[in-house]
């Protein structure tokens, strides 16, 4: 049953009657009211148990509820019965969103892909010359065309440190006191926005903010008036020459700027995902983009780590665990690995787009199971098959973002 408010006639005359006595407000109130009719309201005060002074409709007025109402609450009520006793129903409030949704609206509409922006900030850096923009903001930058990792270096440990320098964990090493490492992706796109932030600051005043004396007009140090005469002069080259490396300067600014706050977007949107349910499931996933270098190509290996349920059910969940990593490294064709892991035992299956292509991992296969087996895994399965699945995405984000109310 939902809480009523019941407004006592009596207790709502009386209480009209010493603040506004010649004011009919409590009558008027009344013949408003609708059944149907949903209102806001502002709670006043509590005055004793069982009563609270709320403001409804610009009148004040005494309801009666068990409710433990205080001062300054929002109501949202519907009345239920009008006439000389009224009665409205408290409506429960819509349930906010959590943290990790409202991450999610703010960043998947500006999210942009690493293989994008890791592209645009590579062209940028070998187009501008060194001296077209500030130490501050071109060191950070190059720093981060220099995170993908040659696949001919693709190791163990060189994957750990680039996982645990995509962003995704940064602000947890910060919380535990570890400082993250220094090519951190996310730490740099910290440092690059603030740069480029400061640096558009000075470029939207280059002349300084020098004011003029009082009761005098303004004057633009670039034209020059002959003789102190009134009139303008045609800009002179110099001058143009400076407006536009400006105007050139303010696009690059602004479009770096969009880069980065896309890039940080879709980093947020990867570490909301990657939150636990709320819907009492101990499954997590967590999805990073890893940039590899092929042959001069910067490519990208998407990487999801899942956690799933058992296929036993006297099994822990907590050690059934899916890897799946995802790449195209173009003669290759598509490539889709999957790893399931369940306590000691582990199963694998490549997907591959072209035919020629799966026809080669049979032929490693034996060397992968031979590595399983030294590190103490017993292999279930192990295939190359032809072709690419269509998997649901394991990571979700947490409930849904449409509002059908809408």
């Amino acid at each position: 049953m939902k809480p009523t408010l019941t407004n006592s006639t009596a207790a709502l005359g009386r209480l009209l009657a010493l603040s506004l006595p010649e004011d009919n407000r409590a009558q008027a109130l009344q013949r408003q009211l609708q059944p149907g009719q949903t209102l806001s309201a502002r709670v006043l005060a509590s005055p004793q148990s069982g009563f609270a002074r709320l403001e409804l409709l610009d009148t004040p007025l005494l309801a009666r509820t068990n409710l433990p109402l205080h001062a300054g609450q929002s109501l949202r009520l519907e009345v239920i019965r009008a006439g000389l006793l009224p009665e409205l129903r408290i409506l429960s409030p819509a349930t906010p969103e959590n943290p990790a949704q409202q991450v999610l609206r703010q960043s998947l509409p500006r999210q942009i892909p690493l293989l994008e922006s890791l592209q645009a900030f590579q062209r940028i850096t070998r187009q501008q010359p060194a001296s077209a923009l500030p130490t501050a903001v071109r060191e950070p930058l190059v720093a981060l065309t220099e995170r993908s990792l040659p696949l001919s270096r693709l190791t163990p440990q060189r994957l750990q440190h680039l996982v645990q320098g995509s962003g995704l964990f940064t602000e947890a090493l910060l919380a535990a006191g570890r400082p993250p490492a220094t090519n951190d992706q996310k730490v740099l796109l910290w440092q690059l926005l603030a740069a480029l932030s400061t640096r558009r600051g000075e470029a939207s005043n280059p002349l300084g903010t020098v004011k003029p004396a009082p009761g005098t007009a303004p004057r633009d140090p670039l034209i020059q008036l002959p003789g102190g005469d009134a009139g303008q002069k045609e800009p002179q080259p110099d001058q143009q020459n400076a407006e536009a490396r400006r105007a050139l300067e303010s696009g690059l600014l602004n479009r770096l700027t969009r880069l980065v706050e896309g890039s940080l977007a879709r980093i947020h949107t990867q570490q909301a995902t990657a939150l636990p349910q709320d819907d009492g499931s101990p499954r997590q996933a967590w999805q990073v983009e890893l940039p590899i270098t092929v042959r001069d190509q910067t490519e990208t290996l998407q990487l999801k780590i899942c956690q799933e349920d058992a296929s036993n059910p006297e099994h822990d969940a907590r050690h059934r665990w899916r890897v799946q990593l995802d790449f195209d490294f173009r003669e290759l064709g598509a490539l889709q690995a999957s790893v399931l892991l369940e306590g000691n035992k582990v199963s694998t299956t490549f997907w591959c787009e072209h035919e020629h292509t799966g026809q080669k991992f049979n032929l490693r296969l034996p060397e992968l199971a031979t590595a399983f087996n030294k590190a103490g895994l017993e292999v279930v399965e192990l295939h190359a098959r032809h072709g690419i699945p269509e998997q649901e995405d394991p990571v979700r984000p947490p409930a849904s973002l449409l509002d059908e109310r809408a």
